[in-house]
């Protein structure tokens, strides 16, 4: 094992993490990813791979706003804004100055209770597929797994694995749902060889419109087969077997499962490779320890570069492996010395070799460098000896291969320590006799020690007798060679924890239990944070079915997952009976589509609405219900549903269409006045000494006060729009090609506003229809207004004339000014002028105004 003084040396976590060899990390029984200081993800392992997958979002940033160095939550964001959130352990990544170039992040595994969302469908199916195939270290299991996932993701009934076996012959080692004699049957049936690169699928939607031998077909729906598919295994890229998909009947295969079925074949081809590579790797280790000291006898000889010197190294004869180590012709070398050959830093071992050789008349072995033909450097292994007639004979064994090899076995171990250093999730390795071998900082900062003071200690003195009981049971499986991962309280020191632990064996050559690899996680807050919204999911019941009214909660499709008790008793449902009740069969068919439009635009938009709607009782009253809804999220800011709340108000309903019956005979009655006091004017004006026109215009002012009467009507006289008061007294003198032009913002008026201003826009109109821009044809006139917004809100109204006849004042004060300049200015609080310009008339009407009363959005 490594020892903990090797993890405080070589490179720093920082250049370890961003370039270590992946497999070192896909190795790390966690996932784990590495992001830039500002986020940005730079490497991830398989295992985090398999959980952004999971997931649905392959980030291209992390962010989270909590400290480093702890547990927190963080969000993934992927390159086209989509987030999904998780929980990680933080740990910055420095360089050896001391600067936080980045951090490691390991991601903690999804919580099993249904908190958390899970992946569904063909997503959950790979999810844990990958997940089983990590787990399974014998080949029965990858086959078991693998079948299950094929059943699952292509939806068929049947499936099969083949692999090549040593002679080439594809056979079959694991189906289901096939009969003995049909695998016999169709056995060593391939459309590939064994050496056949890259291959593709082969999907057989229909076997009758095959060219297949005849017999092969009848032999496939002899089986009941009609349709299958060929997808191939690989390793490195060459064909190692195939699955089989089969289906009962024919069969049009997609785009996504074939690419379902790949991603299968991908990792069930890595998987079965790697059971391969484990027992063959095995098996040469269990040779060469049977034959390791033949083996070393043999190569201290064998294939070896032989060569004779002089005193002074110039070379007189030298053999062919030689020569292939120098990269030089044998001719090539006779005749030099050999020094020339050594690397200019090694030359002195020559020298002291040479002396040791005359000293004691033993042979002296040695390692140096060569500088080949073509520069490049070669160590060998010099064995200098006496040769005959007072020449130098050595033997030269090139080991740069193993020089390199130990160079690499060295970095990987510093690199296999800083990546455990690194890690921000405690992680040790324990023996069979449960001692310390191997400990990274976050394990052994959980005791307030260092990685050295773990190291060679036994777990109970360091966990404490205490908190060591409730790990025994899964220790004890973790040494029988089970993968364990659990959730345990313990005592501790600083209390009762919450602890997740994830134990994987490892074994020895014998395939015997040599220890095991702990990977322990502190998830207390996450057991607390999860009983809070527990007892938060509680008290909301326990609110919800006291309230006194309606209350109801929704999923993402618009079905209702809880009803209260008030609006099960209004609908006569039981709470059982919640699950498959249908609340759109309550709605009155007069009402569905005015209450459908809004339901289906929230759901679609993610948006609040309220409605107000007729829903059968369970007496089978229809009664007029009030709904305000709201639209619910999940952690991950998923469309979860909407909650809502529906209120009876059928008996305001009747009040208000009693008072609508009220105000309507008051409209009437009103009326009815007006026309008395038109009569009763008419026939004064009849018989007094008054202009030819005096009779119209008076008529024409009380038919303009019984306008503005019908709409402040309709508002049951709470008020009116300014836009409609306008409308409605310039009606009369609108023309087809639109002379007169309106423009101002939404605005509210008093009642007493309202009839102010259609009397004075009468008498504005009516002047201009005689004297002014209305009198020809090509006048215009421009009706604006606005409100200046503030503690003393004011609107105001500008009538402008233009194109009209020449204007001069007036020599006289009509009652229409009289109406403008007067009456008006003191029924509406505020100021009025009339400016008589030789182009047209001007009058600018003010009024204070409630701020409340003017609209910035008009739409609304």
């Amino acid at each position: 094992m490594i020892s903990a003084d090797v993890l405080a040396r070589g490179k720093s976590g920082w250049e370890t993490l961003s370039t270590a060899d992946p497999t070192l990390l896909d190795a790390l029984p966690t996932a784990l990813a590495v992001c830039t200081a500002d986020g940005v993800l730079l490497r991830a392992n398989a295992r985090a791979g398999a959980l952004f997958r999971s997931l649905g979002v392959f980030p291209a940033r992390i962010l989270w706003t909590d400290g480093a160095d702890a547990a927190t939550a963080v969000s993934l964001e992927s390159a086209s804004g989509a987030r999904a959130a998780v929980t990680a352990d933080i740990e910055r990544l420095r360089d050896e100055q001391g600067r936080v170039l980045g951090f490691a992040l390991c991601f903690r595994d999804a919580p099993t209770d249904g908190q958390s969302p899970k992946p569904a469908g063909d997503q959950e199916t790979l999810f844990h597929f990958t997940e089983r195939l990590y787990r399974a270290d014998k080949s029965a299991e990858v086959y078991t797994v693998a079948l299950d996932a094929i059943l699952s993701a292509l939806r068929c009934k049947r499936a099969s694995i083949l692999l090549f076996d040593e002679a080439g012959v594809m056979r079959f080692v694991a189906s289901r749902g096939l009969s003995p004699d049909y695998c016999k049957a169709v056995e060593g049936h391939s459309p590939w060889k064994r050496e056949d690169r890259h291959p593709q699928p082969i999907c057989i939607d229909d076997i009758d419109a095959t060219d297949e031998p005849e017999s092969l077909k009848a032999t496939i729906k002899g089986e009941g087969i009609h349709a299958l598919a060929f997808i191939p295994l690989t390793e490195d890229g060459f064909t190692i077997g195939k699955f089989m998909a089969y289906y009962d009947e024919p069969h049009a295969f997609t785009e996504s499962e074939l690419h379902l079925a790949l991603t299968i074949a991908r990792q069930l081809g890595f998987s079965v490779g790697r059971a391969r590579a484990q027992e063959a790797q095995r098996a040469a280790e269990a040779r060469l320890r049977r034959s390791e000291e033949h083996w070393r006898s043999v190569f201290e000889y064998a294939g070896m570069g032989i060569v004779a010197m002089d005193r002074k190294y110039v070379i007189a004869s030298a053999n062919a492996a030689f020569a292939a180590i120098c990269g030089h012709a044998v001719k090539d070398l006779i005749g030099r010395s050999c020094l020339e050959l050594t690397h200019p830093e090694d030359t002195h071992k020559n020298d002291v070799a040479l002396e040791e050789l005359m000293r004691t008349g033993n042979p002296v072995a040695f390692e140096k460098r060569y500088v080949t033909k073509n520069g490049r450097h070669v160590w060998v292994r010099f064995m200098l000896s006496n040769g005959e007639r007072g020449q130098l004979l050595a033997v030269v064994e090139h080991i740069d291969a193993r020089k390199r090899a130990d160079e690499r076995v060295r970095q990987s171990a510093k690199q296999v320590a800083l990546v455990m250093n690194a890690a921000p999730v405690p992680i040790a390795y324990v023996d069979k006799d449960l001692r310390y071998r191997l400990v990274n900082k976050a394990y052994a900062r959980r005791f307030d020690l260092t990685p050295d003071e773990c190291v060679g200690r036994h777990t109970t003195e360091v966990v404490g007798t205490d908190a060591m009981g409730p790990f025994k049971p899964h220790i004890d499986a973790a040494l029988a060679g089970e993968s364990v991962e659990f959730e345990v309280e313990a005592q501790y020191a600083q209390g009762m924890r919450v602890m997740h632990g994830h134990y994987e064996p490892e074994f020895d050559a014998a395939g015997e239990v040599a220890g095991f690899v702990a990977v322990v996680s502190d998830v207390t807050e996450r057991r607390l944070t999860e009983e809070r919204l527990r007892e938060s999911e509680q008290r909301f019941r326990l609110i919800a079915e006291s309230a006194p009214v309606m209350l109801w909660k929704g999923d993402h499709t618009g079905h209702c997952t809880y009803l209260n008790r008030a609006l099960r008793e209004f609908w006569g449902v039981t709470f059982e009976q919640m699950a498959t009740f249908d609340w759109t069969s309550t709605v009155h068919p007069d009402d569905r589509p005015a209450l459908f439009a809004p339901f289906d635009g929230a759901m679609k938009n993610h948006t609040p609405f309220s409605v107000e709607a007729r829903y059968r009782r369970a007496d089978g009253e229809y009664r007029v219900l009030s709904t305000q809804a709201r639209p619910r999220f999940g952690p991950r800011g998923e469309f979860a549903g909407m909650i809502g709340i529906n209120v009876d108000i059928t008996e305001r309903k009747h009040a208000e269409e009693q008072r609508t019956l009220l105000i309507n005979e008051l409209n009437h009655r009103v009326k009815n006045t007006l026309a008395t006091v038109q009569s009763l004017a008419s026939q004064t004006l009849r018989n007094t000494e008054r202009s030819a026109d005096a009779h119209p215009m008076f008529e024409a002012r009380l038919l303009a006060l019984s306008r503005a009467h019908d709409i402040l009507t309709r508002q049951s006289w709470q008020g009116a729009s300014l836009r409609e008061v306008v409308d409605r007294a310039l009606e009369p003198f609108q023309t087809a090609n639109g002379r007169i032009h309106v423009d101002g913002d939404a605005v509210r008026l008093s009642p007493k506003q309202a009839l102010a201003l259609s009397m004075a826009l009468h008498e504005l109109a009516t002047n201009a229809a005689k004297y002014g821009a209305l009198s020809n044809d090509s006048g215009r006139v421009g009706v604006q207004w606005q409100v200046t917004l503030g503690d003393n809100a004011e609107l105001q109204l500008t009538w402008t004339e233009s194109g009209g006849p020449p204007v001069q004042p007036p020599t006289r004060t009509g009652f229409g000014s009289r109406l403008i300049q007067r009456s008006l200015a003191h029924d509406l609080g505020g100021a009025t002028s009339l400016e008589y310009r030789p182009q047209g008339l001007i009058s600018v009407i003010k009024t204070p105004i409630e701020s409340a009363s003017f609209n910035t959005f008009p739409w609304l």
